[in-house]
């Protein structure tokens, strides 16, 4: 699977008290990284471990998202309650046409964030 160098970037923004993100269509690009916004959009709930991605093909019916053994597919969140620039495998993200992203403790139920949180999803083309 190649990819294009045209990058674009998207915001995905999970609000006060909420632990998922609005969608962000991907339009025919693949996700290939995530990094908290630069806008101070502050650090996670203490008790955040990793982020995990809701994908869709319809923009209506979210699954998360997993790996061909089963696995989920996330990023894990440093032990300073921060996310700094993380590449994602961006053929795990080629298939879908939405993704949400989603916060998680260490037992994987979701966590509420006690402050907005943004984040800026990198997208590039699939070209074969």
């Amino acid at each position: 699977m190649a990819f294009s160098d045209d990058r674009e970037t998207f915001t995905a923004t999970i609000s006060a008290s909420g632990s998922l993100s609005a969608a962000v269509p991907l339009g025919g690009k693949a996700l290939v990284g995530i990094m908290m916004a630069a806008t101070g959009s502050g650090d996670f709930d203490a008790n955040t471990v990793s982020l995990q991605f809701n994908v869709s093909m319809d923009g209506t019916t979210y699954e998360l998202l997993k790996d061909n053994d089963g696995s989920l597919v996330k990023v894990v969140v440093a032990e300073n309650n921060t996310l700094g620039a993380t590449h994602l495998a961006p053929d795990k993200f080629a298939a879908w046409r939405f993704v949400k992203i989603s916060t998680h403790k260490a037992d994987e139920a979701v966590q509420a964030q006690t402050a907005k949180t943004e984040f800026t999803l990198i997208t590039a083309k699939v070209t074969g």
